[in-house]
């Protein structure tokens, strides 16, 4: 299996955390997204959608999308992650569904990301309005999660599920910002706890260096 990703792409990261955990053996090769490689003909001949990640099972099939290679990924290598149970699965793809829309939204289009990867896109005054709009929005979805993650340790339940790790993605994109998560401990604490996977170093090391470095805007 060949996985491509960008260590700086929101959902190539939690894929990638996936595999460094697992020790899987995917044969690993980023396509800059800030380069634009992810729009070049090599890259555009395995994924059309010129997105990453993409995990290419074998010459010819390809998977696309983070949370269905999340899935997929789990099914054959860590059914823990991804349970059969009909209720415990569903509500690991209820969380996976609430983090890719409301949260994904409200945190990371609405208040991260004009200020970082879409940094000129927006005048500063609809940065400011777009911020604003969500900001109570925001609140009262963190605070769901922190009443969630304040009766068991991960978003799914007593167990860890790819839920958490698709879920910790987005959340640590307001690192970008110096957002304050000190209103919901529980979040907090749930971080800490992911950050503690022995795959996270390697899976975030780049994105860390580039946040460090300030270089999250894309190339002209």
């Amino acid at each position: 299996m060949k996985l491509y990703h960008d260590p700086v792409s929101t959902t190539s990261r939690p894929v990638t955390l996936l595999v460094e955990t697992l020790g899987l053996p995917v044969e690993m090769e980023t396509v800059s997204i800030l380069g634009g490689e992810q729009n070049r003909p090599a890259y555009l001949a395995v994924n059309p959608k010129g997105l990453v990640p993409a995990l290419e099972l074998e010459p010819g099939i390809v998977l696309t999308e983070c949370t269905a290679i999340l899935q997929y990924l789990a099914c054959y290598h860590a059914p823990e992650l991804y349970p059969c149970a009909p209720l415990k699965r569903a509500r690991v793809n209820e969380m996976l569904s609430w983090f890719s829309t409301d949260l994904h939204l409200c945190l990371d289009v609405l208040t991260v990301y004009p200020q970082t990867l879409l940094a000129g896109t927006f005048s500063a005054e609809t940065c400011a309005e777009m911020a604003a709009f969500a900001a109570p929005r925001l609140a009262r979805q963190l605070d769901l999660l922190d009443r969630t993650l304040s009766t068991h340790p991960f978003v799914a339940g007593e167990a860890m599920t790819i839920a958490d790790f698709l879920g910790v993605a987005y959340v640590t994109m307001a690192e970008l910002v110096d957002f304050d998560f000190g209103p919901w401990p529980a979040v907090c604490a749930w971080i800490a706890r992911m950050k503690s996977l022995s795959g996270w170093d390697t899976a975030y090391a780049a994105f860390e260096g580039l946040r460090a470095a300030g270089r999250l805007v894309p190339a002209a």
